[in-house]
């Protein structure tokens, strides 16, 4: 069913025709979704865990904060039954009716009323009529119905189209974003203007519905929404837009023969995002451009942009012009920012001064822009609260409005952190003026050209090109960067517990690869804040929740022991020598402490014993466990290689003996003759077939790192090959399978409800398929697995902008679907899935001898895949008389040195110092 959807879409988005412009010379789209102004969507409570809140046209479906048992998700409304059972409709209430006899009689009395559109009744309390479209979520002994014709939020519900639910995060990196979804709104607006963490609050995902934009062409003005805000004119809708996808560019083709008979205009929203330039790529700016059919290039043109002063958090906003710039200015002492909006033409700054009004409502300055043709008053009409921004040019296919946006503070509790992008531009006409420049200079192009390239120019299936191209916007949505320097990443959107190590290691792969000086600024954090005890801690700064408004050290170490923590600490300080050189000497006494911990609680049974790992939700799993094992395994495997280099004879064989006895308890312990079980128990209550998905993560690691564990690999692929027989659904892998035990080595019991075995972890796909590529599993079946996580997002949620941690199956009273999201979202493990191009290549880089190796797994059908070395991007493709061709995309500095090339354990020409744009072919010497 999956390989069906997958070859419809990928191949109906194929034949679509999309206008290059200067921002997207190469880039490729591979989704798409389009929205019609007849369409109608609405929220829906469905079971899950636990969520933050999310809202539609800025109404929330919960209370706007955490939502524990349900998830709020948007559905496309189809129209059917007007009589839900069993259903409440929360909010929106008008009147209240007691002592009716049953819900025909609540229908009858909303039918009556004008203002009514949907009604509940609760026999127990009575007859809520309500108005708008209320969110649904079940509720035993409850009916709520709508009137006809009156609320969405009744009838048969569908998955939205592509961009809906979610879209590509736009902004600067870590500098708090927005998403252009695929009607015209701006999504997760919240946390667009970051003055404190939007965990920090469990706030939801909101977005003020005034936001809106509008197009005129030949004073013909259509607003570029399908379903445009409160008090605008229906009929001023655009008829249908199809969004498109590749961070970080949103693009929206504006389909309504209003605008050009001739073909549709496009609107391209994106940032700059530049590989190896986190400073660079923190401007605070999104670049919304216009390009018209050449037809229409000597057409008089009008952009109109409607701007909610919520966004400065206090009333009170000035608005002025200076050139081509419009400038707002709002908010007070340490809220106080500022909006700036300048209008390109070609590519450059418009020789026409854009207008503008403020008055109270969208409606208003829509109208104004309406009835002047194009053009604004530029003055304060009814009351405040929502600015029109227009410029009318005369001619001209290329029209732009650069967004930028500069609010210096922020807050983490009652401390001003500060933006780091503050310290780089000093007002947001500054911002715009840069954003103006790199789009002048090609400096922004080439950015995303090649970030796009290094994803999509490859022989991957397209469900893996489409899914790598998104991972870049998962770096910046749940991370700050602060005034003083400082790159942090909370758990997840809203758990506000800082780089909690088994969380924070599973994005390394990428940060290591794309920004190597913000990873390494992790692992030093924990160094510089290790306990005296040497227990790298779970987290720092406060929990997820009730930190409360107090001043507190973002820093601070504020976590228990976790079997995996350590370890992972011990491999990150090898990564960073191994992949960048990073000296070892600075962390080098936290290291010794970390390895005396890891090794003392090994003591006990050769293994991390009676610890939580990053599965904390299932409590401590057996006495020992495989995913912990594997993990410790790599650990000292890594040590070894350190204390080698640091001539630390006496920490070589620490970790030398930790590994022997730790393989030999494994297989003791874990093995079963045709798999590494699930966990084991000293008491004998071990379940003898339980087996726990991504058991080998820090297995995966050890081949990253070309560590030898002394694990027989064969062993390795018969276990890949029973978890893809029993942990694998249509979605992904299962947490566990077999299993007839409890974790508590209690003995056979009731298994624990909540987080369950059937829940599946996004990253366990993309591990599995890592693992199996490299240790001889079928390459396409290994493949298979990570496809049906990511296409369970990508094709059946149409989400995949917002993948969660994990997902599970439900069939409820009010829904039957196959798989939905289960906890909070932007955990971005996922972009584990980089393993998977570095395992297909058999790539490893060593630093210190500035050697690339390249060991391919199937040159046939994966020819032509990105690799990384010296910090560069790089495409390789390898080719028929055995050469292979290296094109650089993106240095850390002016060049790459690449010493020596071995392909498949030859030698070859050495490269030398690359830089980009080089692209030579190498052959054996």
């Amino acid at each position: 069913k999956l390989q069906f959807l997958y070859f419809i879409v990928t191949h109906y988005n194929m034949s679509i025709p999309i206008l290059a412009t200067a921002a997207l010379a190469g880039t490729t789209f591979l989704n798409s979704g389009t929205v019609r102004s007849t369409d109608k969507f609405g929220l829906v409570t469905v079971n899950s865990i636990y969520n933050e809140d999310y809202s539609y046209e800025g109404v929330f479906g919960g209370n706007g904060g955490w939502t524990r048992g349900g998830l709020p998700y948007l559905y496309k409304m189809e129209g059917g039954s007007n009589v839900l059972n069993n259903t409440d409709m929360p909010g929106g209430d008008i009147d209240v009716i007691k002592n009716l006899a049953d819900y025909n009689a609540c229908m009858a009395a909303c039918n009556k009323n004008q203002q009514c559109t949907a009604w509940t009744f609760d026999k127990t309390s009575g007859c809520y009529l309500k108005k708008g479209s209320p969110p649904t979520q079940p509720k035993q002994g409850v009916t709520s119905g709508c009137k006809q014709g009156g609320s969405n939020a009744c009838g048969v519900r569908s998955v939205p189209p592509s961009g809906m639910r979610s879209s590509v995060p736009l902004g600067g990196l870590a500098a708090g974003g927005i998403e252009l979804r695929g009607d015209g709104r701006i999504g997760d607006w919240g946390i667009a203007i970051n003055n404190g963490p939007q965990a920090f609050q469990h706030a939801g995902k909101f977005e003020d519905n005034n936001w809106m934009m509008g197009v005129a062409v030949k004073d013909v003005a259509v607003a570029v929404r399908t379903n445009p805000p409160q008090g605008v004119d229906a009929a001023d809708a655009i008829s249908q837009m199809t969004y498109r996808g590749a961070f970080p560019v949103s693009q929206l083709s504006l389909e309504d023969l209003r605008l050009n008979a001739s073909g549709a205009a496009v609107m391209n929203a994106y940032s700059h995002f530049e590989m190896n330039k986190p400073s660079d790529s923190s401007l605070p700016v999104i670049n919304f451009e216009y390009l018209f059919p050449a037809a229409a290039a000597s057409e008089k043109k009008s952009l109109f942009m409607n701007i909610p002063e919520s966004l400065f958090r206090k009333p009170g906003v000035s608005v002025s012009v200076d050139g081509a710039t419009a400038i707002l200015k709002g908010g007070v002492n340490d809220t106080a920012g500022e909006i700036a909006v300048m209008v390109l033409v070609d590519g450059k700054p418009s020789t026409v001064a854009p207008t503008w009004i403020q008055s109270s409502s969208v409606a208003t300055n829509w109208g104004q822009f309406k009835d002047l043709k194009g053009v604004l008053p530029s003055k304060q009409e009814s009351g405040v609260g929502q600015v029109g921004v227009a410029v009318s040019v005369p001619n001209g296919q290329n029209v732009t409005l650069v967004f930028g946006y500069f609010f210096p503070d922020r807050h983490w509790g009652s401390e001003n952190i500060g933006q780091f992008y503050a310290s780089i531009w000093g007002s947001a006409k500054e911002v715009v003026t840069q954003s103006a420049s790199n789009i002048a200079s090609g400096k922004t192009n080439s950015a995303i050209t090649a970030w796009n390239r290094l994803c999509t120019d490859n022989s991957m299936p397209t469900w893996l090109r489409d899914a790598l191209t998104q991972t870049g916007g998962g770096l910046g949505k749940t991370s700050m960067f602060l005034k003083d320097g400082r790159y942090r990443q909370y758990e997840s959107h809203s758990c506000a517990q800082m780089e909690p190590p088994h969380i924070h290691f599973y994005r390394a792969l990428l940060y290591s690869s794309v920004f190597p000086t913000l990873e390494e600024q992790t692992v030093d954090m924990y160094a510089s804040t290790l306990p005296a005890d040497g227990d790298v801690q779970e987290l720092f700064g406060c929990g997820c929740g009730g930190c409360g408004g107090h001043s507190y050290n973002l820093d601070t170490p504020m976590g228990g022991p976790r079997g995996d923590d350590t370890s992972l600490f011990l491999i990150d300080n090898y990564m960073n020598y191994k992949w960048h050189g990073k000296s070892l000497s600075g962390n080098w006494d936290a290291i010794i402490r970390a390895v005396a911990w890891v090794t003392g609680n090994a003591q006990l049974y050769g293994l991390p014993h009676d610890l939580r790992n990053t599965f904390d939700e299932h409590g401590i799993v057996g006495n020992t466990n495989s995913y912990s094992a594997f993990v410790f395994l790599t650990g000292m495997a890594a040590t070894k290689e350190m204390a080698l280099l640091m001539k630390n004879d006496t920490m070589h064989a620490l970790a030398d003996a930790a590994l022997t006895r730790g393989v030999a308890q494994l297989e003791s312990q874990l093995w079963t003759g045709s798999y590494y079980r699930s966990f084991w128990c000293a008491n004998g209550n071990t379940d003898p077939n339980a087996l726990q998905g991504d058991s080998t993560y820090g297995y995966l690691w050890s081949v990253l790192l070309d560590l030898d564990l002394g694990i027989d690999a064969a062993k390795v692929k018969s276990h890949i090959e029973h978890e893809r027989m029993w942990n694998l659904n249509d979605y992904g892998i299962m947490f566990a399978s077999n299993r007839t035990y409890s974790y508590d080595c209690k003995g056979k019991g009731p298994l624990r409800a909540g987080f369950s075995d059937i829940d599946t972890w996004t990253m366990m796909a993309m591990d599995h398929a890592s693992v199996g590529i490299r240790v001889g599993a079928d390459i396409g079946e290994s493949m298979g697995v990570a496809q049906n996580m990511i296409d369970s997002y990508r094709l059946l949620n149409n989400d995949q902008w917002d993948i969660r941690d994990l997902s599970s199956r439900y069939s409820d009273a009010i829904e039957s679907e196959p798989s939905r999201p289960t906890c909070n979202s932007h955990y971005t493990r996922q972009t584990i899935m980089w393993a998977i191009p570095m395992m297909l290549s058999g790539q490893q880089w060593d630093f210190a001898s500035s050697t690339l190796s390249l060991k391919p797994a199937d040159v046939q059908q994966y020819s032509k895949l990105p690799v990384f070395a010296s910090g560069a991007s790089l495409i390789a493709t390898f080719q028929s008389n055995k050469c292979v061709q290296l094109e650089v995309l993106s240095t850390p500095s002016t060049t790459a040195t690449i010493s020596n090339l071995v392909v498949n354990g030859v030698n070859f020409a050495a490269p030398g110092d690359l830089k980009v744009g080089d692209m030579k072919v190498y052959c054996p010497k």
